[in-house]
């Protein structure tokens, strides 16, 4: 139910309530949401659905979902009888329909779903008698960005990132975090191949999972849509990039995810001097913080992420979009710990075969925004 004040009530402190991840609303709206679970704004005392830009990320789905007014006499009863006619069809029982988890039982045991997953807004759930792992979204809205680099602005461009060109995208949603070592754990748990160096991996359950092919990227992806019913599938180039660096607020399309100046103590790179994975979520606090301006993070350096477009050297002639003939090479984006800040900048495309795995490759998830 939103009211008047439902945007501004604050607590104890002065704090906006809706913008507390630990708010009972904001859990459950954040929940259903990222579930697929129907929800139906409420609006009372002629409120008004909120906007996107007044939302936190993880609420930003809202204001596309059709609300119902409730007014005062003498419309009350009209007004709650169309409501009802709403609920109606979502309270007939669908047995052949996975029962929803409640978010705060995890479905999946502590040793193979870490508490700091959960505590990044992983949801764990039993699905159609599989074990799966939703990952937190960011939303990224509808409209045009640069895409490319312009060398009068990043002297590190590369040749294979030019011309920089505006290109409009739909909305979309993009995982905040690259698929980690714990969600395709459950992949491999429902019957697909182990990926080189499983059992190392097994140890670090919260970083992101590596030596994956493309086709073993996009059969994770399948695997996850016929498990939640949901369109899960790898990002285009274009979705990546516009996600990794795309300001909407300036309009201006940013070198690096969290600005134009490399910061080695936001990202995992090979000035970082880690020399292997971080675990998600390493860099998403303080004065550390790397996130984009969607939010996602992880962006830069970590691991090379597969997308699902074709690579070609003229970016003025590469299909952005995504490409479902398997021979032709795929494009990786992100850099990872092994490379330098040149090839973590968000225009920076790397390149490889499908069938290539490599201890730097994993990848990350996108849907598109549910209609209303």
């Amino acid at each position: 139910m939103i009211g008047r004040q439902w945007l501004t009530l604050t607590d104890d402190n002065g704090h906006p309530r809706l913008h507390d991840p630990a708010d009972f609303v904001h859990i459950e709206i954040s929940a259903a949401l990222a579930r697929g679970i129907p929800v139906i704004p409420v609006l009372v005392q002629n409120a008004r659905i909120p906007r996107q830009q007044d939302l936190p990320d993880d609420l930003a789905e809202l204001p596309y979902r059709n609300g119902i007014e409730i007014r005062g006499d003498p419309h009350f009863h009209s007004d709650m009888d169309l409501l009802i006619q709403r609920l109606k069809p979502l309270l007939v029982p669908v047995p052949a329909q996975p029962q929803p988890v409640s978010p705060t039982v995890p479905a999946i045991p502590a040793e193979r779903f870490p508490p700091r997953l959960a505590q990044l807004g992983f949801i764990a759930q039993i699905l159609r008698g599989q074990e799966v792992i939703v990952p937190p979204l960011c939303y990224v809205p509808a409209g045009p960005f640069l895409i490319g680099s312009d060398p009068t602005q990043d002297r590190a461009a590369y040749d294979r990132e030019k011309p920089q060109r505006r290109v409009t995208l739909p909305a979309f949603q993009i995982a905040r975090f690259p698929v980690t070592v714990a969600e395709y754990a459950c992949f491999v748990r429902g019957g697909h191949a182990e990926p080189a160096h499983w059992q190392t991996q097994l140890q670090q359950l919260n970083h992101p999972v590596v030596n994956v092919s493309w086709r073993d990227a996009v059969a994770y992806a399948q695997w996850l849509a016929a498990c939640t019913g949901q369109p899960w599938r790898l990002p285009s180039e274009a979705e990546w990039e516009k996600a990794a660096r795309w300001d909407p607020a300036s309009g201006h399309a940013r070198i690096y995810p969290w600005g134009d100046q490399f910061d080695p103590n936001r990202s995992n790179t090979r000035e970082s001097g880690i020399g292997t994975t971080t675990p998600v979520g390493s860099y998403a606090e303080g004065t550390r913080n790397g996130a984009s301006p969607c939010g996602a993070q992880d962006m830069a350096g970590n691991v090379w992420e597969w997308t699902a477009s074709a690579y070609a050297d003229d970016y003025s002639k590469a299909n952005i979009h995504a490409v479902d003939n398997s021979t032709e090479r795929r494009v990786l984006r992100g850099g990872s710990g092994g490379a330098d800040a040149r090839d973590a900048r968000a225009a920076c495309r790397g390149l490889d075969g499908p069938d290539y795995s490599d201890g730097n490759y994993g990848f990350r998830l996108a849907r598109a925004v549910p209609s209303s």
